[in-house]
């Protein structure tokens, strides 16, 4: 039989007390898992925030030039494949 200690790496041989150390250690694992996803999730919020605060939006004004994407056009990969139609008058 291999010992406990080298299975789990926990300095003991009581088989009960060696599950309950594991059982603790993976609890406080799942623990952190779900702090950093947290963290992760306001990272991404904060990021998003900082974006939109940078962001510059132009009005169109009738009888502007404008590019048109048709919502069927699959945006492919390429230097000089531009799925962009156009320029047309807005209205």
């Amino acid at each position: 039989m291999v010992p406990i200690k080298k299975i789990w790496g926990v300095p003991t041989k009581d088989l009960n007390q060696a599950i309950h150390v594991k059982m603790e250690d993976l609890i406080r694992l799942d623990e952190e898992h779900w702090r950093v996803g947290e963290n992760i999730n306001h990272i991404k919020l904060l990021r998003k925030e900082d974006w939109d605060e940078k962001r510059k939006f132009k009005n169109i004004c009738e009888g502007d030039l404008v590019l048109w994407m048709p919502k069927s056009t699959k945006i492919t990969r390429g230097k000089f494949k531009l799925p962009w139609k156009g320029p047309y008058k807005s209205e």
